[in-house]
């Protein structure tokens, strides 16, 4: 408030001048005070807002005598914008959550007041000051926000700055529809799975099937199905990123038998997808190998068993006419020792027993051929003595 009045016109004394007096000043309403300045001008504040009427009471003393007067001090109203209570104009908000959040102001006059914005992203309550919005993605990308609110009396206006920071939420990869699949055995088969996350840029493929392995990196399937392989498979495709989040989805692969080819299919060249072996399906393969050495013990056996049995026929059949020559011959070796006689008599003894030799021999080989025709089975039937002396090959023999 503007100075009040010029305090000249109204306080004096004829004996003691105007400096020289002692003037004090009270008020009764504690938010108005009424002070004297250096021109002996009164100067009156309203202070919280005040306004109304405050009686002030003048006390002038010369230093003997002391008077005293009551005036009234009026103070008008002037209107006030409204005002901002928060002391913080940043606001926080997190992805996907919803927020809500109230702008506090008051208007000093009771005066009823209205909120607004400058900004798309949402729209404040024009009667409560609420924000209230579902951050998303892309509000994160483009954060922070900085906005004004404006309050409205409807005559005067307030305006504070404001800023929006919103967190991101990790999300899970997207995988993109995959189409259901049909191949034939044999033949190669190619297929890349598309998927992409918005808040990661590193994302990695996996998948539960036998079939094949999928590239980690660029989420390519390429292998080769065996004819072994020829059925309708549901294929579980995983994707994830670096915020350990994943996201699957399946599809069907059917693999027709391939009926033109033989059945070597396997995974292609440069790409590892852990399908095949040395006969293309693992579990044939190891029946084939099974096969393979069951039949070569079996061979085995078999020619152990021939080779036994020809080894029996052959003592079976063994007969005395040969041990009778071996026995002769022995015989004639020692015979044919020198003893003390002339020449001539030895050359005798030599022919005669020869010619005996000879003679037993082939009475040893008649004996066997008429043996192998009587005997019906392959036992041998007990020997009597005579037969035993009649093929004695020594029965014949005597020696001088």
């Amino acid at each position: 408030m503007e100075n009040a009045t010029n305090l000249v016109y109204f306080v004096y004394d004829n004996d003691t001048k105007l400096p020289d007096l002692i003037i004090t000043l009270n008020s009764t309403e504690e938010n108005c005070s009424v002070i004297l300045n250096e021109y002996y001008h009164l100067d009156v504040f309203a202070y919280n807002d005040w306004y109304g009427v405050a009686n002030v009471t003048i006390t002038v003393s010369d230093g003997l005598v002391e008077v005293n007067d009551t005036f009234k001090v009026t103070v008008k109203r002037k209107p006030d914008a409204p005002r901002f209570s928060d002391s913080n104009f940043t606001i926080y908000a997190t992805e996907e959550l919803e927020l809500s959040y109230f702008v506090k102001a008051y208007d000093p006059d009771g005066d009823p007041f209205t909120f607004s914005d400058d900004i798309e992203l949402f729209d404040i309550d024009p009667n409560f000051g609420e924000i209230r919005f579902i951050p998303t993605q892309d509000h994160v990308n483009n954060s922070p926000y900085n906005f004004n609110i404006t309050l409205s009396d409807g005559q005067l206006n307030a305006q504070k700055g404001f800023k929006l920071i919103i967190a991101n939420v990790p999300d899970p990869p997207i995988i993109l529809p995959i189409p259901d699949q049909s191949t034939i055995a044999n033949e190669l088969f190619k297929l890349k799975i598309e998927a992409y996350d918005i808040d990661s840029p590193k994302i990695y493929f996996n998948d539960d099937s036998s079939l094949f392995v999928i590239n980690i990196n660029t989420g390519i399937i390429s292998f080769t199905p065996n004819n072994s392989d020829a059925d309708t498979h549901t294929i579980k495709i995983i994707v994830s990123d670096d915020d350990y989040l994943a996201a699957n989805t399946t599809f069907k692969l059917t693999i027709n038998r391939n009926t033109s080819s033989d059945d070597n299919g396997g995974s292609d060249d440069g790409e590892d997808n852990g399908s095949g072996w040395i006969f293309g399906d693992t579990a044939s393969g190891l029946v084939i190998v099974i096969v393979v050495i069951i039949v070569i013990i079996m061979l085995i056996v078999l020619f152990l068993f021939r080779r036994r049995r020809k080894l029996a026929k052959s003592d079976e059949y063994f007969t005395p006419g040969y041990k009778a020559e071996e026995t002769a011959e022995h015989d004639l070796n020692i015979d044919d020792k020198p003893e003390d006689s002339s020449g001539e008599e030895k050359t005798t003894q030599r022919v005669k027993k020869r010619d005996e030799l000879g003679v037993q021999i082939t009475t040893g080989e008649k004996a066997l051929d008429k043996q192998k025709r009587s005997v019906p089975s392959t036992k041998k039937k007990p020997a009597t003595k005579s037969s035993i002396k009649s093929k004695s090959p020594r029965s014949g023999i005597s020696r001088k």
